[in-house]
């Protein structure tokens, strides 16, 4: 009798394997597209913070003709 059930179970085992390797897959590609967006946004940001910094580098001189302290 636990023969049969031994085979039972080795026999389940290909099914598994597939299954995990879909969810593998899957998890890989919605990781690879997660990773694309995070390199997006973090350009995004990197020129969001050169453009203040530039605005900051263009008022400076304005707040100093005002006497304006920063």
């Amino acid at each position: 009798m636990s023969v049969n059930v031994d085979n039972l179970v080795l026999g389940q085992l290909p099914l598994v394997r597939s299954g995990m390797k879909r969810v593998e897959v899957k998890l890989s590609d919605r990781v690879d597209r997660l990773e694309t967006k995070v390199d997006g946004n973090t350009g995004v940001l990197a020129a969001l913070g050169r453009y203040l910094h530039d605005i900051d580098h263009r008022i400076e001189p304005i707040e100093a003709k005002l006497g304006i302290d920063q």
